[in-house]
């Protein structure tokens, strides 16, 4: 440890400037009009509340209402609760688009009946998808969250790649895979193989002629499939959602 005494204001933010060319995230505490040139500099300036001047309040990110340093110690572990579920709550969110969108592109690709309708995904996103992602807010405190290093300021931030990744690359694609799977049990056991879906949209969306032939040569209602199929595609989604996004998140939080 290094400990400067009798420092003056230009000293104090030249050691500031020399911390933060050096990569370190620095705090700062004072109470008096000379550190606030240094509060001002910081990566995040503390003012005393009870002995500080108005001079070095306004120059202060953060101000201690009690005087007390252990205070600090308290707000740096709430700020980090809040950053990570805030984390979680967006990348619960950001999971739903890939399983929503993937039935469209097969929809239109594969021409097969459409998985799930836009109905559906207001249903899910507005109902089901809501109450979650509130809880999530709610989450917590990890054990290890004190002993982290300083979140890097340029490169972690609330949405970054590895979030991305996670969201979209592997929970969004198992969610979709998972959903797909259902899609097709229900459908082969409803009498509609997989092969006899693709290319079946046209028949399956005709309002005139609305009965189906299946793989087997039986004739179908288009309708009487699509409600078992809502309810297991949308308990099935949720689920995996859920449960991967509190799992997963271990991996973006550190």
């Amino acid at each position: 440890e290094i400990v400067f005494a009798r420092t003056s204001p230009q000293q104090k933010l030249i050691i500031v400037e020399a911390f933060q060319r050096a990569g370190q995230i620095v705090a700062v505490t004072g109470d008096g009009v000379n550190d606030s040139p240094a509060l001002k500099k910081a990566d995040i300036g503390i003012a005393m509340g009870i002995a500080g001047s108005d001079v070095s309040k306004e120059a202060a990110d953060m101000i201690l209402l009690d005087d007390n340093f252990a205070s600090i110690v308290t707000g740096v572990e709430e700020g980090r609760l809040i950053f990570d579920n805030l984390k979680k709550s967006i990348a619960y969110t950001l999971t739903s688009n890939i399983p929503e969108i993937s039935p469209f592109l097969f929809f239109i690709i594969l021409s097969i009946p459409l998985p799930l309708g836009t109905v559906t995904i207001l249903f899910i996103d507005l109902g089901t998808d809501l109450w979650p992602a509130i809880s999530l807010a709610y989450e917590k405190a990890e054990s290890d969250i004190m002993k982290r290093k300083p979140r890097d300021p340029l490169g972690d931030r609330l949405v970054n790649e590895r979030l991305i990744s996670v969201s979209y690359g592997q929970i969004g694609m198992i969610q979709a895979t998972a959903g797909f799977f259902t899609y097709f049990v229900i459908m082969a056991e409803n009498g509609f193989r997989p092969t006899k879906l693709i290319g079946l949209r046209k028949d399956w969306d005709d309002t005139e002629y609305d009965s189906v032939e299946d793989s087997y040569g039986q004739q179908w209602v288009g309708r009487d499939v699509s409600l078992s199929l809502l309810f297991l595609w949308i308990s099935l989604y949720q689920t995996i959602s859920f449960v991967f996004t509190l799992f997963s998140l271990t991996l973006i939080e550190k």
